[in-house]
Protein backbone atom coordinates (compact mmCIF):
# COMPACT_ATOMS: atom_id res chain seq x y z
CA UNK A 1 0.00 0.00 0.00
CA UNK A 2 1.07 3.55 -0.69
CA UNK A 3 1.34 6.31 1.91
CA UNK A 4 -2.24 7.52 1.55
CA UNK A 5 -3.65 3.98 1.65
CA UNK A 6 -1.65 3.17 4.78
CA UNK A 7 -2.72 6.41 6.42
CA UNK A 8 -6.36 5.83 5.51
CA UNK A 9 -6.21 2.38 7.10
CA UNK A 10 -4.77 3.68 10.38
CA UNK A 11 -7.28 6.54 10.45
CA UNK A 12 -10.06 3.95 10.39
CA UNK A 13 -8.59 1.09 12.41
CA UNK A 14 -6.97 0.76 15.80
CA UNK A 15 -5.83 3.24 18.40
CA UNK A 16 -5.21 6.18 16.05
CA UNK A 17 -8.80 5.90 14.82
CA UNK A 18 -10.01 6.38 18.41
CA UNK A 19 -8.33 9.79 18.73
CA UNK A 20 -10.32 13.00 18.11
CA UNK A 21 -9.58 14.81 14.86
CA UNK A 22 -7.46 17.52 16.49
CA UNK A 23 -5.06 14.81 17.70
CA UNK A 24 -5.16 12.66 14.58
CA UNK A 25 -4.00 15.48 12.31
CA UNK A 26 -0.63 16.21 14.00
CA UNK A 27 0.06 12.47 14.08
CA UNK A 28 -0.60 12.24 10.36
CA UNK A 29 1.71 15.20 9.67
CA UNK A 30 4.64 13.82 11.65
CA UNK A 31 4.59 10.05 11.11
CA UNK A 32 6.35 8.21 8.30
CA UNK A 33 5.96 4.69 6.90
CA UNK A 34 8.53 2.02 6.29
CA UNK A 35 8.38 -1.51 4.91
CA UNK A 36 10.17 -4.08 7.08
CA UNK A 37 10.89 -7.73 6.41
CA UNK A 38 10.54 -10.86 8.53
CA UNK A 39 12.95 -10.70 11.47
CA UNK A 40 13.41 -6.92 11.38
CA UNK A 41 13.00 -5.15 14.74
CA UNK A 42 11.35 -1.72 14.86
CA UNK A 43 12.75 -1.55 18.39
CA UNK A 44 14.48 -3.98 20.74
CA UNK A 45 14.46 -4.82 24.43
CA UNK A 46 16.90 -2.59 26.30
CA UNK A 47 16.93 0.12 23.64
CA UNK A 48 16.94 3.75 24.68
CA UNK A 49 13.52 5.45 24.83
CA UNK A 50 12.15 6.09 21.36
CA UNK A 51 8.84 6.88 19.73
CA UNK A 52 5.79 4.84 18.79
CA UNK A 53 5.21 2.27 16.09
CA UNK A 54 1.86 1.62 14.40
CA UNK A 55 1.17 -1.42 12.25
CA UNK A 56 -0.59 -0.69 8.97
CA UNK A 57 -0.16 -4.17 7.51
CA UNK A 58 1.46 -7.43 8.59
CA UNK A 59 2.22 -8.88 12.00
CA UNK A 60 4.64 -8.09 14.83
CA UNK A 61 5.79 -10.40 17.61
CA UNK A 62 5.94 -8.82 21.07
CA UNK A 63 8.87 -9.92 23.24
CA UNK A 64 9.26 -9.22 26.95
CA UNK A 65 12.17 -9.39 29.35
CA UNK A 66 11.68 -9.08 33.07
CA UNK A 67 14.43 -11.53 34.12
CA UNK A 68 15.90 -13.88 34.98
CA UNK A 69 14.96 -15.79 31.79
CA UNK A 70 16.02 -14.73 28.32
CA UNK A 71 13.57 -12.61 26.26
CA UNK A 72 10.38 -14.51 25.45
CA UNK A 73 7.72 -14.01 22.74
CA UNK A 74 4.36 -13.53 24.42
CA UNK A 75 1.90 -11.85 22.07
CA UNK A 76 1.12 -10.90 18.48
CA UNK A 77 0.32 -7.40 17.27
CA UNK A 78 -1.97 -7.17 14.24
CA UNK A 79 -2.86 -4.38 11.82
CA UNK A 80 -4.11 -1.29 13.66
CA UNK A 81 -1.98 -1.85 16.75
CA UNK A 82 0.25 0.88 18.18
CA UNK A 83 3.03 0.20 20.66
CA UNK A 84 5.93 2.05 22.26
CA UNK A 85 4.02 4.60 24.33
CA UNK A 86 5.82 3.49 27.51
CA UNK A 87 8.92 5.40 26.33
CA UNK A 88 7.22 8.55 27.57
CA UNK A 89 6.83 7.16 31.08
CA UNK A 90 9.96 5.14 31.81
CA UNK A 91 13.55 4.46 30.74
CA UNK A 92 14.95 1.82 28.40
CA UNK A 93 12.47 -0.45 26.70
CA UNK A 94 11.29 -3.58 28.55
CA UNK A 95 9.64 -4.91 25.40
CA UNK A 96 10.73 -5.42 21.83
CA UNK A 97 8.88 -6.06 18.58
CA UNK A 98 9.94 -8.19 15.63
CA UNK A 99 8.28 -8.63 12.25
CA UNK A 100 6.79 -12.07 11.68
CA UNK A 101 6.38 -11.38 7.97
CA UNK A 102 6.78 -8.51 5.53
CA UNK A 103 4.99 -5.58 7.19
CA UNK A 104 4.27 -1.87 6.83
CA UNK A 105 4.85 0.15 10.00
CA UNK A 106 4.29 3.79 10.85
CA UNK A 107 6.94 5.53 12.97
CA UNK A 108 6.37 8.54 15.19
CA UNK A 109 9.62 9.74 16.74
CA UNK A 110 9.80 10.56 20.45
CA UNK A 111 10.53 14.24 19.81
CA UNK A 112 7.46 14.54 17.59
CA UNK A 113 5.32 12.72 20.13
CA UNK A 114 6.39 15.11 22.88
CA UNK A 115 5.72 18.11 20.65
CA UNK A 116 2.15 16.91 20.07
CA UNK A 117 1.67 16.30 23.80
CA UNK A 118 2.99 19.78 24.61
CA UNK A 119 0.47 21.34 22.23
CA UNK A 120 -2.42 19.07 23.28
CA UNK A 121 -1.94 17.73 26.83
CA UNK A 122 -5.10 15.61 26.50
CA UNK A 123 -2.90 13.23 24.49
CA UNK A 124 -1.46 12.00 27.80
CA UNK A 125 -4.86 10.54 28.68
CA UNK A 126 -5.04 8.65 25.39
CA UNK A 127 -1.49 7.35 25.82
CA UNK A 128 -2.33 6.21 29.33
CA UNK A 129 -5.45 4.45 28.01
CA UNK A 130 -3.31 2.67 25.41
CA UNK A 131 -0.86 1.59 28.08
CA UNK A 132 -3.73 0.25 30.18
CA UNK A 133 -5.03 -1.74 27.22
CA UNK A 134 -1.61 -3.35 26.84
CA UNK A 135 -1.58 -4.16 30.55
CA UNK A 136 -5.02 -5.74 30.20
CA UNK A 137 -3.80 -7.93 27.34
CA UNK A 138 -0.93 -9.19 29.50
CA UNK A 139 -3.29 -9.83 32.42
CA UNK A 140 -5.62 -11.81 30.14
CA UNK A 141 -2.73 -14.00 29.07
CA UNK A 142 -1.69 -14.51 32.70
CA UNK A 143 -5.26 -15.35 33.70
CA UNK A 144 -5.59 -17.86 30.86
CA UNK A 145 -2.40 -19.61 31.92
CA UNK A 146 -4.01 -20.36 35.29
CA UNK A 147 -6.60 -22.57 33.57
CA UNK A 148 -5.65 -26.15 34.50
CA UNK A 149 -7.46 -27.88 31.63
CA UNK A 150 -5.00 -27.96 28.70
CA UNK A 151 -7.65 -27.82 25.97
CA UNK A 152 -9.41 -24.83 27.55
CA UNK A 153 -6.10 -23.06 28.21
CA UNK A 154 -5.04 -23.54 24.61
CA UNK A 155 -8.38 -22.25 23.31
CA UNK A 156 -8.14 -19.12 25.49
CA UNK A 157 -4.60 -18.35 24.34
CA UNK A 158 -5.41 -18.93 20.66
CA UNK A 159 -8.34 -16.50 20.83
CA UNK A 160 -6.11 -13.84 22.33
CA UNK A 161 -3.20 -14.35 19.95
CA UNK A 162 -5.63 -14.01 17.03
CA UNK A 163 -6.72 -10.61 18.37
CA UNK A 164 -10.31 -11.66 19.11
CA UNK A 165 -10.41 -9.75 22.40
CA UNK A 166 -8.43 -6.68 21.37
CA UNK A 167 -10.07 -3.35 22.14
CA UNK A 168 -9.45 -2.24 18.55
CA UNK A 169 -10.26 -5.18 16.35
CA UNK A 170 -12.14 -8.33 17.24
CA UNK A 171 -11.52 -10.06 13.92
CA UNK A 172 -9.53 -13.30 14.03
CA UNK A 173 -6.10 -12.81 12.46
CA UNK A 174 -3.52 -15.37 11.40
CA UNK A 175 -1.52 -16.62 14.39
CA UNK A 176 2.06 -16.33 13.15
CA UNK A 177 3.58 -18.71 15.70
CA UNK A 178 4.90 -22.18 15.00
CA UNK A 179 3.97 -24.98 17.39
CA UNK A 180 7.26 -24.77 19.29
CA UNK A 181 6.73 -21.10 20.13
CA UNK A 182 3.05 -21.60 20.87
CA UNK A 183 3.88 -24.49 23.20
CA UNK A 184 6.26 -22.24 25.12
CA UNK A 185 3.54 -19.63 25.60
CA UNK A 186 0.75 -22.01 26.57
CA UNK A 187 3.09 -24.20 28.65
CA UNK A 188 2.53 -27.44 26.75
CA UNK A 189 5.09 -29.85 25.36
CA UNK A 190 4.98 -30.64 21.65
CA UNK A 191 3.78 -34.13 22.48
CA UNK A 192 0.78 -32.67 24.31
CA UNK A 193 0.15 -29.66 22.06
CA UNK A 194 0.12 -31.40 18.66
CA UNK A 195 -2.75 -33.82 19.46
CA UNK A 196 -4.84 -30.97 20.86
CA UNK A 197 -4.32 -28.84 17.75
CA UNK A 198 -4.97 -31.79 15.45
CA UNK A 199 -8.25 -32.54 17.21
CA UNK A 200 -9.28 -28.87 17.02
CA UNK A 201 -8.53 -28.98 13.29
CA UNK A 202 -10.62 -32.16 12.92
CA UNK A 203 -13.45 -30.40 14.78
CA UNK A 204 -13.28 -27.50 12.32
CA UNK A 205 -12.10 -24.93 14.87
CA UNK A 206 -8.81 -24.05 13.20
CA UNK A 207 -6.50 -24.78 10.31
CA UNK A 208 -2.85 -25.72 10.86
CA UNK A 209 -0.66 -23.99 8.29
CA UNK A 210 3.08 -23.89 7.77
CA UNK A 211 4.47 -22.10 10.80
CA UNK A 212 1.07 -20.62 11.66
CA UNK A 213 -2.49 -21.33 12.78
CA UNK A 214 -5.69 -19.85 11.37
CA UNK A 215 -8.93 -19.84 13.37
CA UNK A 216 -11.89 -21.03 11.33
CA UNK A 217 -14.72 -21.13 13.92
CA UNK A 218 -14.26 -18.53 16.64
CA UNK A 219 -17.68 -19.11 18.23
CA UNK A 220 -17.04 -22.80 18.75
CA UNK A 221 -13.51 -22.17 19.99
CA UNK A 222 -14.95 -19.73 22.54
CA UNK A 223 -17.40 -22.42 23.57
CA UNK A 224 -14.47 -24.75 24.23
CA UNK A 225 -12.67 -22.06 26.23
CA UNK A 226 -15.71 -21.38 28.41
CA UNK A 227 -16.97 -24.95 28.80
Amino acid sequence: MKFEENLTFLRSNGWLASLPDHLQKPFEQKLFFRKIERGDRPFSIGAEPGGMVGLADGCLELEVFVGPRSPQPCYLLHSGHWVGEASLFRGNRLMGVRAKRSSIVAYLELKALREIADQAPILWKHLFDLSQQHNLQILRIADSLMERDSRKRLALILLQLAGCYDSFGGRPALIDFDQRTLGGIVNLSKGRLSPLLNQMQTDGLLSIERGAIRLTDVDQLEAVAMS
